[in-house]
């Protein structure tokens, strides 16, 4: 079964002098055997398709994947498609994000 996979890579900046090139990451995505990469302008934002797997498994794949290609380790934080819809019809702010509003995925919800 194929599944589409949102991956949202947190602080990718590589470094002085370097950058990461949004089609080197699609790149890194299909050499895994994950189709139709694909990224929301320069942001680190990867979705992909792939076999149905638990998401921490694709995570560690990704991520290993990531400091053996770019030299740095990012953390990789994977949704289905379905689950990011989820988060997304959830958004506190339907009538647009103001300025100062970010919003951060994270793998398991905060303590208290």
């Amino acid at each position: 079964m194929t599944t589409t996979y949102v991956g949202l890579l947190h602080s990718i900046v590589l470094g002085p002098g370097k950058r990461l090139v949004m089609a080197d990451l699609r790149a890194m995505a299909e050499d895994l055997g994950f189709r139709n990469a694909r990224t929301l302008v320069a942001t680190g934002n990867l979705i992909f398709d792939g076999e149905a797997a638990p998401p921490a498994d694709i995570e560690a794949r990704l991520e290993a994947a990531f400091r053996v290609r770019f030299g740095k380790h990012v953390d990789i934080v994977l949704r289905t498609e379905d689950a990011f819809r989820r988060l997304a019809a959830k958004n506190p702010f339907p009538d647009g994000n103001g300025p100062d509003v970010g919003i951060r995925v994270m793998r398991r919800p905060l303590g208290p």
